[in-house]
Parts: C-alpha cells; sequence; structure tokens
C-alpha cells in the first residue's frame, strides 16, 4: 500500500470517527477505485454509505478478498438478517456515465391511448333512433362441424395404432432371437447313464493299509511382559524455527516493534518480553468488539500474570488522551500502547479489529485470532503454550 492511499484511508477513518459520512464518502469512493482489492478500504465504506444494500455490497468485496475477517462477515450477517428487499441500486464508487447516457438518451414514455367515447346517436323520433343503431348478423342456421379438427385426431389415432403394432413386432422378434441364442448356447443332452464307460483300476493294484499318525499337542506358549525402556519411549523433538523466519504469520517470530506507553509515557518493546507468553492485540476505542475483547483480557492477565503473562494492547491512529481515558473507565491494568501512524499495523498486516496474536515464550506466533475471541478459547490456546488451567 502506497503512502497516499494510507493517508486517504486514515483521512477517511477519522472522517468516520466524527461523524462526517459525507466527507469520507468521496475518499473512500476514490480510493477503492484505484485499490480495487483492499479489504480495509471496502470495510470503511460500508461505514459511509448510506443504503443498506450498498453497506452489504462492500461487506461482500471485504469479504471476497478476506474470507477470514470474523468483523466483515459478522457484520454481513447482521444486515442481512435485518434488511429488506430493495430494489437494485448503482453504488456511488461506480462509473455510472454509461448508465446515465443511456437513461438520457432514452425517447419518453408515450401516453397511454385512451378508447373513443361511445356516443349514442340522436334521433327525434324513437323510429328513428332503432334506425340508426347497428343490425345485427343473421344467425346461423346450425353449427359447423370442425372438420380440420376430426381429420387431425383420426390421423392421430392412426399414428397411435400403427406405433403400438410396431412395438408389438419388435417384442416378438427380440424373444424369438433370444430363444434361437438359447438355443444355440445351450450344451447337447448327454447320453443316458447306461452308456458310461467305468473306468477301471489296474489288475496288478493291491490296496495296503497305513496307519496314520495321532496327532501330537502343542505347548502353550507362556506371553512374556517386556517393560519398555527409554529406548522404546523416544520423547518427539520440537523443530526449532529458523531465526531469519520473521513475519506475522503462524510459525514465525512476531516482529518487533517500539510503541508509548499511554500510562507512563516510556517507550515499551516487544522484545522486552523475552521469555514471557505475550498476547499483541491490535484495537480501537469505536470498535464495539474490542471493548468486550478488553474485559476478557483483563480477566485472564489478573489470573495469569504472576506465570509469565504479558499483554500488549496496541492502539491504532487515536489520540492518547482518548486511550488513556478508555483504560482507566475500563480498569485496564496491562499496557496499553499508541500506533499513531498506524506503521505497527501495516508491519503485522491488520485488517480488522480487534486482532489477537499470541507470541509464546521463544517469541513464534502459535496462533491469530481475528475479530472476538472470547474468554474460553484465549484460556483453551494459552493452555497449549504455558501451564494455565
Amino acid at each position: 500500500m502506497d503512502v497516499a492511499g494510507m493517508d486517504t484511508l486514515r483521512q477517511a477513518e477519522e472522517y468516520l470517527k466524527e461523524g462526517k459520512k459525507s466527507s469520507a464518502l468521496p475518499l473512500l469512493a476514490g480510493y477503492v477505485q484505484q485499490h480495487p482489492d483492499s479489504a480495509r478500504g471496502w470495510w470503511l465504506l460500508s461505514f459511509a454509505v448510506p443504503e443498506v444494500k450498498q453497506q452489504i455490497d462492500c461487506l461482500e468485496r471485504a469479504l471476497h478478498i478476506e474470507p477470514h475477517a470474523a468483523p466483515v462477515r459478522a457484520r454481513l450477517e447482521k444486515l442481512k438478517g435485518t434488511t429488506p428487499p430493495v430494489p437494485a441500486f448503482v453504488p456511488p464508487f461506480v462509473n455510472s456515465e454509461a448508465l446515465i447516457a443511456e437513461l438520457q438518451s432514452a425517447p419518453p414514455p408515450q401516453p397511454e391511448r385512451k378508447p373513443a367515447p361511445l356516443v349514442v346517436p340522436t334521433a327525434s323520433k324513437p323510429a328513428d333512433a332503432i334506425s340508426q343503431l347497428p343490425k345485427a348478423e343473421a344467425p346461423l342456421s346450425a353449427v359447423q362441424p370442425p372438420a380440420v379438427q376430426r381429420k387431425e385426431a383420426k390421423r392421430g389415432f392412426q399414428f397411435a395404432a400403427l406405433a403400438g403394432m410396431g412395438i408389438a413386432a419388435v417384442v416378438i422378434l427380440g424373444f424369438a432371437a433370444v430363444m434361437v441364442v438359447r438355443g444355440l448356447v445351450l450344451p447337447a443332452r448327454s447320453a443316458p447313464p447306461g452308456s458310461v464307460t467305468q473306468i477301471l483300476l489296474p489288475p496288478t493294484w493291491t490296496p495296503t493299509p497305513t496307519a496314520t499318525l495321532l496327532p501330537s499337542l502343542t505347548p502353550i506358549v507362556t506371553p512374556t511382559f517386556v517393560t519398555p525402556t527409554s529406548a522404546f519411549v523416544t520423547p518427539i523433538e520440537k523443530t526449532p524455527v529458523p531465526k531469519s523466519q520473521v513475519g506475522p504469520y503462524t510459525g514465525h517470530y512476531a516482529p518487533d516493534f517500539t510503541l508509548k506507553e499511554v500510562y507512563e509515557g516510556n517507550q515499551v518493546s516487544l522484545g522486552d518480553f523475552s521469555g514471557d507468553v505475550v498476547l499483541v492485540l491490535f484495537w480501537t476505542t469505536w470498535c464495539d468488539y474490542c471493548e468486550a475483547q478488553m474485559s476478557a483480557l483483563q480477566m485472564i492477565y489478573q489470573t495469569h500474570k504472576d506465570k509469565g503473562l504479558t499483554i500488549l494492547a496496541v492502539n491504532v491512529a487515536e489520540k492518547e488522551a482518548l486511550i488513556r481515558d478508555f483504560g482507566k473507565s475500563h480498569a485496564l491494568t496491562f499496557h496499553l500502547l499508541t500506533d499513531p501512524e498506524g506503521g505497527v499495523s501495516d508491519a503485522y498486516e491488520i485488517i480488522g479489529f480487534p486482532t489477537l496474536f499470541f507470541v509464546d515464550r521463544s517469541g513464534v506466533i502459535t496462533y491469530i485470532g481475528i475479530g472476538m475471541t472470547d474468554y474460553w478459547k484465549i484460556n483453551t490456546k494459552l493452555g497449549e503454550i504455558m501451564d494455565v488451567q
């Protein structure tokens, strides 16, 4: 993402926080036209467009780019569950000049023609009025029978009869063919039993009895139990991760960063907590899911901070005073860091809030939670990398 595009997204995000959707709409519309594969651009644009159908369209595009974005999917399902069917529309960020030109060049609608009113003739005398009315046609003496339909019905009956006769002929011929084939395939009838030639043994053969040995008893084998030794029980060694394998992905070393802590005002780095299990959370104050995430993290931090658990909550592009007031109002005791320019969030490729990274004691990312991660899920994942029950 270029610097100009990042500045555009930040400016539009500021407008959205201040409630100026009309100011953010042209910025985001121009941005997604230049960057159609930006999930963050479509996500922000869904907050700026006025109509619910347009918001759903933006969220579906963002979800197509990032299928695992849980906040996008949750908001899309919420909008689809409460949105009545509306007619199709043209989004404001789509080039609709061709459609407007076609509408302008269409001919005006023609007025609907109404039938002329029935005029009743007037006459001075009733006899004259009756003479002016149209005369009725002479009645038919008898209804003529539909000769053409009768011919077609007769012809159809003839075709049906011929088809039935053809099917019957095919069945008879098939049965005859089967019987002929069976007569050719079946073997000829054998001769009567009286004509069988007996096979006699040679006259010089004399039967000699042979003694059969008695079966012997097979000894029962007693199983021998072998106690397993260390040669049979070999622990599975974990393959070490190369030091050069650094990135915001599972199985990679977490990228190090240094940010300002809003409570104390000092600089805090991820590398300062080497040997601890670290949870790195990217969040904002205007995100409802982030606020719910904070409560679960505070409970877990109070329970396991003495076992080597550290939480670094990185706020993206908000003022320090706002972050500090949020932390005090929610009684958060873990580290609240500020990322005013969004450099760290870009390095970690953040596409939605909240996003939670689990970093083990060696600094390797073991799990990434995109969207709201509840208390039990966090506690389960911590149990896999530290002694937490």
